[in-house]
């Protein structure tokens, strides 16, 4: 369950800290998806101190209640994953 997932120690400090900061916008750039990162955000309150979450679109099928993970799509670097560049 996404809910039980811990935070590293301090983590949700840091982001209080951070979000306090001027002229800062917080972002996160993630191989994982936009279920997982909104759920466990949201269970931790963290959700809206996040300006824009960068990842894989992921979305629950209806029909056969299966999560379906699409890949973010970027094709231009050789260095990373074809579906998330983090350079």
């Amino acid at each position: 369950n996404m809910n039980e997932m811990r935070l590293t120690e301090g983590f949700a400090q840091l982001i209080e800290f951070l979000r306090t900061m001027p002229n800062t916008r917080l972002i996160i750039i993630s191989d994982s998806n936009s279920i997982f990162i909104d759920t466990i955000l949201q269970h931790h309150r963290l959700d809206q101190h996040f300006h824009h979450i960068f990842t894989n679109p992921a979305f629950f099928d209806s029909e056969t209640g299966c999560l379906n993970i699409q890949p973010y799509g970027q094709q231009t670097c050789s260095t990373c994953p074809s579906n998330m560049c983090k350079r």
